[in-house]
């Protein structure tokens, strides 16, 4: 596996016959920003389907691209004492 394909086994269908199949997928973090194509095609021994495709907006979680720094930030030198420092 390449982790980019999903073998699945069907059961042999009449002619004419369908099935459904559902799947579901996770986007990873770190995942790039933007569209996003799933192309399914089934191959059987001796045929091939169409290729489905469908195409998905990712985008980035809300404050996700941003950070909060938690700390204190104090004006003087470094060398002094925190309690004379100002902030």
């Amino acid at each position: 596996p390449d982790g980019r394909t999903l073998d699945l086994i069907v059961p042999t269908l009449d002619v004419g016959g369908s099935t459904e199949l559902r799947y579901r997928v996770t986007v990873a973090p770190g995942a790039p920003t933007g569209e996003a194509i799933n192309r399914v095609e089934v191959v059987g021994a001796a045929n091939s389907s169409n290729v489905a495709s469908a195409s998905v907006r990712i985008r980035p979680l809300l404050f996700t691209d941003a950070l909060t720094v938690i700390g204190r930030v104090s004006e003087g030198d470094c060398g002094n004492p925190d309690r004379r420092r100002r902030g």
